[in-house]
């Protein structure tokens, strides 16, 4: 079936807007037993007694019922049902109309793989309805859809107008859902330059009045969202979506996201490398370490030295992490303008700086 709202065609799987009815039918014949399942948290009864709110199977059809039960399975992560609470919501059928809400359950929908959300996604983003018209993330979910969804074609052939921002814009997130073994993040964005991406950067905050942070897992993505597995992190988490521009060597990021309640985030983070390690070197390494905890810069742990420097110095990859990198230069040196290097090819995060130290046996470790 295809609905149309404010001329656009949005998908529908069936003429009741919903998938047709799979194994779970035959084998949970009549509403007592699927209630019982529903009851006992199976998403796929709930999805069942949606379906059969919004058909009328043996029962005059209940739009609204059937959106109770939709959004019941689309919270326990049925990605059928997401589509369909979307659909719901874009048409305004059986609740308020919300193309706010559509963009959240369609991405959701489309980040588990569903193809018609991927399509009803990008008519969104291309069109500008619910989220800012963005003919670029457009592309992107048409693309993502259209080995399934011959409709595709008709969006992407010929190949419209890829209408790109003229600077960087901060992403703004609109739904997050982060435990300890996975993460799930929704941002709208405005156009970005040309060859501009998005990094999502998760870190875990360490219990207790340390100000440490932890580099959990970073996600570089071309999508309006992004869900991962995470290790079954315990301590809390904080994270941020960001725009990077590789080749301006520039990054616009949104403000940190869970950050617990009397902690401030992290002002930054840091790599560490070091030519050599002697007893001495160990200790001065140990002792900056803690200062740089003190300052609110995480340790991103240790890289490997290409080539070595002719002295200790910080590098810097992005334009707006040159103050940070001076801050972190100032732990080693009086002269912490001349141990700041911008290193355009390094592989450096957003936010995140790089500690060479070059080990002298015969000297202190940073001395002037």
């Amino acid at each position: 079936m295809k609905i149309v709202i404010a001329g656009l065609v949005l998908l529908a799987a069936t003429a009741a807007l919903a998938q047709s009815p799979g194994p779970l039918s035959q084998a949970l014949s009549d509403d007592v037993a699927l209630r019982e399942a529903a009851a006992n948290g199976s998403p796929d009864a709930m999805l069942e007694l949606g379906l059969r709110e919004d058909r009328g199977q043996n029962r005059p059809r209940d739009p609204a019922a059937a959106f109770t039960w939709y959004m019941q399975a689309a919270q326990a992560g049925l990605a059928e049902a997401q589509l369909n609470v979307g659909i719901m919501l874009d048409a305004g059928i059986g609740t308020e109309r919300d193309p706010y809400r559509a963009v959240i359950w369609y991405t959701r929908a489309a980040l588990r793989g569903n193809a018609r959300a991927q399509f009803n996604l990008g008519l969104l983003h291309d069109t500008g309805v619910g989220t800012p018209e963005n003919h670029v993330m457009g592309t992107y979910w048409f693309n993502s859809a259209k080995s399934d969804v011959p409709a595709t074609v008709d969006r992407l052939t010929p190949p419209g107008p890829k209408i790109f921002g003229d600077r960087l814009m901060a992403p703004v997130p609109i739904y997050e859902n982060v435990t300890s073994t996975s993460a799930e993040v929704i941002w709208r964005s405005e156009p970005q330059p040309e060859g501009s991406y998005y990094l999502l950067q998760i870190y875990a905050s360490a219990s207790g009045s340390e100000p440490a942070f932890h580099l959990v897992k970073s996600i570089r993505t071309q999508a309006s969202g992004a869900l991962v597995t995470l290790p079954g992190v315990q301590d809390p988490m904080i994270w941020r979506i960001s725009v990077v521009d590789d080749a301006l060597h520039d990054y616009a990021a949104s403000e940190w996201r869970g950050v617990p309640l009397g902690r401030q985030p992290p002002r930054g983070a840091a790599t560490l490398s070091a030519t050599r390690r002697t007893t001495q070197s160990a200790d001065f390494i140990n002792l900056l370490q803690s200062d740089l905890k003190v300052a609110g810069i995480s340790i991103d742990g240790e890289r490997t030295l290409t080539a070595i420097p002719g002295q200790s110095r910080v590098i810097f990859r992005y334009r707006d992490d040159r103050t940070l990198a001076m801050d972190v230069a100032g732990l080693l040196t009086s002269d912490a303008a001349g141990a700041t290097t911008y290193s355009a090819d390094s592989d450096l995060a957003p936010g995140q700086v790089g500690i060479e130290l070059v080990i002298d046996p015969e000297r202190k470790p940073g001395a002037d």
